[in-house]
């Protein structure tokens, strides 16, 4: 999930009821989720910002597109072709061995997402996919694999993972998030924000991601690890670890925007694949938060988000 600010969302809201007390004004009330087309989509209970006008609002709105047009003119994002793998195909058993996954393109040349700088270790990631599945695929160099934590949905950011943030109908604004660590444990979590006023690589303060977590989960997705090398085990020298992930189209659809799953040959989705490597020695070998499509920020940047296709 990559670097988060937890604790400040809480304080702008104190600052904001003890505001209104002082002030007299009514405390802004939480959003309530949108209805389209039958389906309750995914929100965050957070207030809405408090503005002094619609004028000013909108002059807002301008800015942050103007931003994200800046950002994307000087760091455009990668694209990748999903190729279609026919059923049964793909084993998830975390070894990608599969003549589909042999044929697919590989996202690769992660850089550090903040720094800009190439990342030490070259990550590849791999999508394909036919009318069941999204396939995830991550290939992950490393010398020392760790993986304490053992809950679903548990901080693994914290330690070593892979992310892929899934924005279907490429909206900027509702995204499915996905992490699996090591331990093949899932992180799965919709994120949604339907404020254009805010840029979110400045202005973090209003997501709540922990909320996404509570209102999503995917039942039926398929995960699994393969480590080559010891678990934990910092006294010898391991090779890295592999995973492939299976996600079916309706818990894409459940998190997101979307409303034709699965995609046509053609489409474009808006996709943010990233890697974390935590490391017991720090001095000589700094932990690494890794994206193909680097936000300058942390990752929960979905107009940065790579670009991939869907072809046949």
């Amino acid at each position: 999930m990559g670097t988060r600010i937890i604790t400040w969302p809480a304080l702008i809201l104190c600052s904001l009821v003890l505001s209104c007390a002082t002030t007299g004004e009514k405390a802004p009330e939480p959003m309530t989720p949108k209805i389209i087309d039958g389906r309750t989509e995914p929100t965050i209970t957070k207030p809405e910002p408090i503005v002094k006008s619609e004028a000013e609002r909108q002059a807002q709105i301008d800015k942050v597109k103007q931003a994200h047009a800046d950002f994307l003119k000087k760091l455009p994002p990668p694209s990748l072709d999903c190729p279609y793998a026919p059923a049964r195909s793909i084993k998830i058993d975390g070894v990608l061995n599969e003549k589909a996954w042999k044929k697919a393109p590989a996202a690769r040349a992660f850089r550090l997402t903040r720094e800009l700088t190439p990342a030490k270790l070259d990550t590849q990631a791999k999508l394909l996919w036919n009318s069941r599945y999204l396939y995830i695929a991550f290939a992950c160099p490393d010398t020392d694999v760790i993986a304490t934590l053992t809950k679903r949905d548990d901080d693994f950011w914290k330690e070593d993972v892979v992310e892929v943030f899934i924005d279907a109908n490429s909206d900027g604004v509702s995204y499915v998030e996905l992490e699996v660590s090591p331990r093949n444990l899932l992180y799965d979590a919709s994120i949604a924000d339907y404020r254009p006023e805010f840029l979110w690589s400045d202005d973090l303060t209003h997501l709540d991601i922990y909320y996404g977590i509570k209102i999503f989960d995917a039942p039926d997705i398929q995960s699994a690890v393969h480590i080559d090398g010891t678990l934990n085990d910092s006294t010898d020298a391991d090779r890295g670890w592999s995973c492939e992930i299976a996600v079916p189209w309706k818990d894409i659809q459940r998190g997101t925007n979307v409303n034709r799953v699965p995609p046509q040959r053609g489409d474009v989705w808006r996709i943010g694949l990233y890697r974390i490597n935590i490391n017991t020695d720090k001095a000589n070998n700094p932990d690494e938060y890794a994206a193909w499509n680097p936000t300058t920020s942390w990752f929960h940047v979905p107009w940065a988000f790579g670009r991939v296709k869907f072809v046949r």
